[in-house]
């Protein structure tokens, strides 16, 4: 497969130490078909039972946003280890970006999250 021409791919939260919810930036899938991938990268988390949640949230325009409610992960608890987790979800939107929520007492972590799709349009 040739990655560079048939996917589209961003880092929608740039790898960065999270202590709060973070909004990911948007991601442009108009040449894509609609199954999108999420693969979220959590490194061992700080604070009391952290937890993070991660979903997509979708827009024509970049300002109104709303969430795609299949495409969301298992809550996910690093304390003393790092994580992968990767869900496949369909847009209908043009524009994709992801949300990290967390929970916990003071949680954080390395968290970085890569939005892709396959190319139909070049």
């Amino acid at each position: 497969m040739d990655f560079t021409n048939e996917l589209v791919q961003g880092m929608s939260i740039e790898p960065d130490n999270l202590l709060a919810d973070t909004n990911g930036t948007s991601i442009d899938f108009q040449d894509c078909g609609p199954d999108i991938q999420l693969v979220a990268l959590v490194g061992e988390a700080d604070g009391s039972d952290a937890t993070f949640d991660f979903h997509i949230e979708e827009s024509d325009d970049e300002s109104t946003w709303t969430d795609i409610t299949s495409a969301s992960t298992s809550q996910v608890a690093a304390a003393g280890h790092s994580i992968v987790t990767v869900t496949t979800f369909a847009r209908s939107a043009r524009y994709c970006r992801a949300v990290c929520d967390m929970g916990g007492s003071s949680p954080s972590a390395d968290i970085s999250v890569l939005l892709q799709g396959r190319r139909v349009s070049y």
